[in-house]
């Protein structure tokens, strides 16, 4: 009966207080629980979207990255062309100089070819000018003799013709 009534009187509103600690402690162990789940969830789900995010980022990142790799490929192949259309004109442009000094020092011996050839000529053609000037100034010596000769002559047979009718006459 002691342990009766010590049972009633004590032992059971101390396991009743002791139940009711460990349902209050279940209790805010619960709520706790539910709170971090509800933190984890919330972590999970912002994770989750960060997730996507760098998916997304990583995915728009390896396109850019393509799109890079792809306009460098274009780049250097355009520069390489470039750098060959620049050679080949060098080459042309040199070319092209070299041909200009040949010609030109082809052009400058032709030009002192034909400038000797031209003194060579004037002094030729003063020679014959000469020639032909003396010869003309000879034949004009023996046409105006030969006119004085026809003129004498003329003259002459005028007379003698004049004579010749007056004997006639008489």
């Amino acid at each position: 009966e002691v342990f009766n009534v010590d049972m009633k009187n004590k032992l059971k509103p101390a396991l009743n207080a002791l139940r009711e600690s460990y349902a209050k402690k279940t209790r805010l162990v619960t709520e706790e629980m539910t709170e971090i789940q509800e933190k984890v969830d919330s972590a999970e789900e912002a994770l989750s979207e960060k997730a996507e995010e760098i998916a997304l980022l990583g995915s728009q990142n390896a396109r850019l990255e393509e799109q890079t790799r792809q306009l460098k490929e274009q780049t250097d192949a355009d520069i390489a062309s470039k750098n060959a259309e620049i050679d080949q004109i060098r080459a042309d442009v040199k070319t092209l100089k070299e041909t200009a000094v040949k010609s030109l020092a082809d052009s400058e011996a032709h030009a002192h070819a034909l400038k000797v050839e031209y003194e060579e000529l004037c002094v030729t053609t003063t020679l014959e000018t000469e020639m032909v000037n003396k010869d003309l100034a000879a034949a004009l010596e023996a046409l105006i003799g030969h006119k004085l000769h026809i003129q004498q002559t003329l003259k002459r047979i005028d007379e003698q013709t004049k004579n010749y009718v007056e004997d006639v006459m008489n």
